[in-house]
């Protein structure tokens, strides 16, 4: 027969037990809380650098884009001066 004496003590020996789980679980929880943030954290940090990337590449697309808009406009100013020259020369050969 279970005294009350005995089935205190099972029941005081079950609390202990249970508070121990419950403080584990409650530091396990705080450690996978914080490497969740710490997660966030890193994704946030590299969608920053992936934005500050692709802003540095847009830019130098666009740079590209002007200096082979120049090149062709270069291009274009000595192609007309050859001709003009040339046509100068064989003006003034024909003379």
């Amino acid at each position: 027969m279970i005294t009350l004496e005995s089935r205190l003590k099972e029941l005081r020996t079950k609390f202990l037990k249970n508070s121990l789980d419950s403080k584990e679980v409650t530091e396990e929880a705080e450690k996978v809380n914080k490497e969740a943030r710490k997660a966030n954290d890193k994704t946030g940090d590299l969608e920053s650098k992936h934005q500050a990337a692709a802003s540095s590449l847009q830019q130098k697309v666009e740079e590209s884009a002007r200096d082979q808009k120049k090149a062709s406009q270069l291009l274009e100013r000595a192609s007309k001066l050859f001709h003009n020259t040339s046509a100068k020369l064989k003006e003034l050969d024909g003379k």
